[in-house]
């Protein structure tokens, strides 16, 4: 009696080592490397760089905590706490742990890295017109050199990246400050 529980265990643990279930391909997912084929696939791309400037985190609408409210031409003036990390950037006393600066740092380079991202891989595509590739080019070269402009003048001397990070240790290698001569 014992024996006939025991067996159906046996073949299922014997079977699940024949195929490897784990090892497969999300299909909602789509690798950057699988994803520039078409002209179609760099527009939408490029569209993205543009969806990237607008988030309140980088240039869009929210984005005057991170240059006019450090002047006086605008400001939080509320009937709430003035304790918080929004108006430290009013009052000039942000803290190194601000969220909202660490939010917007990365999503600057963010928004860099998909500009990046582009730029590596628009020669992969064949297109019917040269005119258009050099656009597409032309504008995520423009985003990236908008995005380092507002940051650089934010923060001075910046880590810089013109190429696609794909690696860690590609990272660490693009990990220090250029002068802001070389940023501009």
């Amino acid at each position: 009696m014992k024996k006939r529980y025991i067996l159906p265990f046996v073949l299922l643990a014997l079977s699940s080592c024949t195929k490897d279930f784990l090892n497969q391909k999300n299909p909602n997912a789509v690798t950057i490397d699988d994803y520039f084929k078409s002209e179609n696939d760099v527009l939408l791309a490029v569209n993205g760089l543009y969806q990237s400037l607008r988030t309140g985190s980088t240039l869009g609408e929210s984005s005057t905590l991170y240059n006019e409210e450090r002047s006086d031409n605008s400001g939080r003036n509320d009937n709430q706490s003035n304790a918080g990390e929004p108006f430290q950037f009013n009052d000039f006393s942000l803290l190194p742990s601000n969220t909202y600066l660490k939010t917007h740092w990365s999503a600057m380079y963010a928004a860099i890295s998909r500009c990046n991202v582009v730029l590596s891989h628009v020669d992969n595509v064949t297109f019917t017109s040269a005119e258009l590739k050099g656009r597409y080019i032309a504008e995520a070269k423009f985003v990236r050199a908008l995005l380092y402009f507002h940051m650089v003048r934010k923060f001075g001397d910046i880590p810089l990246s013109t190429v696609q990070v794909t690696s860690k240790e590609q990272a660490n290698e693009l990990a220090f400050r250029q002068k802001e001569s070389v940023v501009y």
